[in-house]
């Protein structure tokens, strides 16, 4: 096993512990510092099989905090239809595209993020923004920080937060796995690295649940955001 797939599992830990405890990043982060090391469809091959089974296990224990009228109502239709569109691009697009494409994302919305508190938008309209959120993850699996603008706009509790999107991320994430089991994309051949980066997710579930329940989400989720611009910039210069 090569050493840049040891660092993968680092990454793993770190991404899937920041899904766990606010209930989005782990493809954000993991795509981004991953793709300095592997192209982005072997990455995909190998995260987004691990959001189903973190899905799995947030939504059996925390399935009570669910807004399930937030997901069927103003969720789910636009990042399904969104999904369709990006699933057509990223058949279309090379590696390379692919991880230029990423980058800009990533500066984009992270440093939004982070200019947040200077220019608060309150009630943004869902509906464009849960469409371009499922655009992006059906490109990149990673519609996260776009969702979360939106949301972040509405009068949500943290919990409930957590819980609503997990359940979007195990609901898309299960599509996109059936997706790249049909196309040839993901075969049985990915499963060995699959299971051993599985194996790292009881880790990041401990610390996260801790996390969830006594950081400052506010200082926390900034913090993310200065780490997610710097490798959307590292990105686009490599």
């Amino acid at each position: 096993m090569e050493t840049s797939f040891y660092i993968i599992a680092l990454i793993v830990f770190f991404a899937f512990f920041t899904q766990t405890a606010t209930g989005f990043g782990a493809l954000v982060i993991s795509m981004t510092l991953g793709a300095l090391l592997y192209p982005v469809d072997v990455l995909l091959n190998w995260f987004v099989p691990l959001v189903v089974l973190l899905s799995i296990y947030l939504l059996a224990r925390h399935h009570d905090h669910i807004d399930w009228s937030l997901f069927l109502k103003k969720i789910l239709p636009g990042m399904g239809l969104g999904m369709v569109a990006g699933q057509v691009l990223f058949y279309s697009l090379n590696a390379e595209v692919l991880r230029y494409a990423l980058g800009v994302l990533i500066v984009f919305l992270a440093g939004r993020e982070l200019l947040r508190n200077a220019a608060v938008v309150r009630n943004v309209p869902l509906l464009p923004w849960t469409l371009a959120a499922g655009v992006v993850h059906g490109i990149f699996a990673t519609g996260g920080p776009v969702l979360v603008y939106a949301l972040n706009s509405q009068s949500i509790e943290k919990s409930v937060f957590r819980s609503t999107l997990t359940l979007v991320w195990g609901v898309l994430a299960s599509v996109l796995v059936t997706s790249y089991v049909m196309s040839g994309q993901l075969t049985i051949e990915a499963l060995p690295r699959i299971g051993i980066l599985a194996a790292v997710l009881p880790f990041s579930i401990l610390l996260g649940e801790w996390a969830h329940h006594y950081i400052n989400e506010a200082l926390f989720k900034k913090a993310i955001n200065v780490l997610l611009v710097f490798c959307g910039i590292v990105l686009l210069l490599k």
